[in-house]
């Protein structure tokens, strides 16, 4: 009976759709799982979130040291890589398949790991329906697709719920890592947060790049968003403080307005495992203020 209701799961996976996929488009379809990938090693946080808590993989053969979600399950797998990975370790656990965040690492560095024998798999969509189609590759190679589906729907909800009312007028919308020494850094407009944004209802503003890079104040001033979406906290805010008070950034709408919006910097900076929760934060980030 497990067998038979196993087999049916995976035939109306095979049927499932991006998210976001509008009147024409194709269904996702995959090919039939040949092999299933036992002994994964994880190469970046986004990428352990995603096999511990969408795919549901029982366990990594090995992670990076600073892996820390979902916390019940990180602390006992292996280290096996800081900034850049550890070889040695590497080879002891013996991977079958490294799942790594591409952003991460160099071309060197990706050659270099290909030398264990491992699988590959890199994380690099910089869309919404492409962040989805690869968590369906992933599923399907870890045989995590039911649990996936769940995640993707929820995924769906999110999405859902902010396109069902938009923030009107289009906010323009900038997301930077603030730094207390003034090395700010702001995501470009053809990354994953620029996606986001524009799935919210927002329009991304920054330079032109798929990745954070250094703030110009100048540029901002001249971009002039309406909202301000930082990583931080309750807690965490020092750096958001010192750019509301940055003396060359007064004119820009949204430090005069006070429209810095902190989100939890593992949620903001990862496309893992709780990208759900991204899109509905940056959705209440750029909404307009509730009436009084």
């Amino acid at each position: 009976m497990r067998r038979a209701l196993t087999v049916g799961c995976l035939l109306s996976l095979a049927l499932a759709s991006l998210v976001g996929c509008k009147p024409g488009q194709n269904a996702q379809v995959f090919k039939r799982r040949e092999h299933v990938y036992r002994s994964v090693v994880s190469l970046s946080p986004s990428t352990t979130e995603i096999l511990l808590n969408v795919t549901l993989i029982p366990k990594l053969a090995g992670r990076t040291q600073f892996d820390d979600y979902p916390v019940s399950q990180v602390k006992s797998i292996p280290i096996v890589a800081g900034l850049k990975p550890d070889y040695e370790k590497l080879m002891g656990v013996h991977p079958d398949l490294i799942v790594y965040d591409e952003g991460l690492y160099n071309a060197e560095e990706v050659a270099k790991l290909k030398t264990q024998g491992a699988g590959m798999f890199a994380l690099n969509a910089n869309t919404l329906d492409g962040y989805v189609k690869q968590l369906w590759e992933l599923g399907n190679l870890v045989g995590g697709e039911t649990h996936v589906s769940d995640y993707v729907d929820r995924i769906r909800i999110a999405m859902n719920t902010a396109s069902a009312k938009p923030p009107l007028p289009t906010p323009k919308v900038a997301i930077i890592m603030p730094s207390v020494t003034g090395d700010d850094m702001i995501s470009g407009t053809d990354s994953f947060l620029a996606n986001i944004i524009v799935r919210c209802g927002g329009t991304p503003v920054g330079p032109k790049a798929d990745r954070f890079v250094k703030l110009s104040p100048e540029t901002l001033v001249q971009d002039n968003p309406d909202v301000i979406i930082c990583n931080g906290s309750k807690t965490e805010f020092a750096g958001a403080e010192a750019m509301l008070k940055d003396p060359r950034l007064q004119s820009v709408s949204a430090i005069k307005n006070k429209r810095i919006k902190l989100l939890d910097s593992s949620v903001l900076l990862r496309r893992g495992g709780r990208v759900d929760q991204l899109i509905d934060g940056v959705y209440r980030a750029i909404s307009p203020p509730a009436a009084p």
